[in-house]
């Protein structure tokens, strides 16, 4: 073989050797970026159902309250009627007193 195309394939030689050695560094820097998404995806799914959970446990607390507010709005409501009833009574008497 000539030198020239000796020169040549050594050239060559380095540029493939050059490109794997970048390749292996890439491809260890992207493991270790995957991993890191892997570890937050996780840490994400966790901090998701946590929050799930007390979501629904504010949601449950949230319809016991709303049930005991209609309670009392409904005792509310009777002890008006009962009021308005009383006051009507109240009405007529004094009316009565006066004729």
């Amino acid at each position: 073989m000539s030198e020239p195309r000796l020169d040549r394939l050594e050239r060559l030689a380095k540029l493939f050797v050059r490109a794997s050695i970048r390749y292996r560094r890439d491809l260890r820097e992207l493991g270790g970026k995957l991993n890191i998404m892997v570890d937050m995806q996780i840490k994400n799914d966790e901090w998701f159902a946590r929050n799930e959970k007390i979501s629904t446990r504010h949601e449950e607390r949230l319809v016991a309250l709303s049930e005991k507010t209609d309670q009392r709005f409904m005792q509310l409501a009777d002890s008006q009627a009962r009021t308005n009833g009383n006051l009507a009574e109240l009405i007529k008497i004094v009316r009565k007193g006066r004729n």
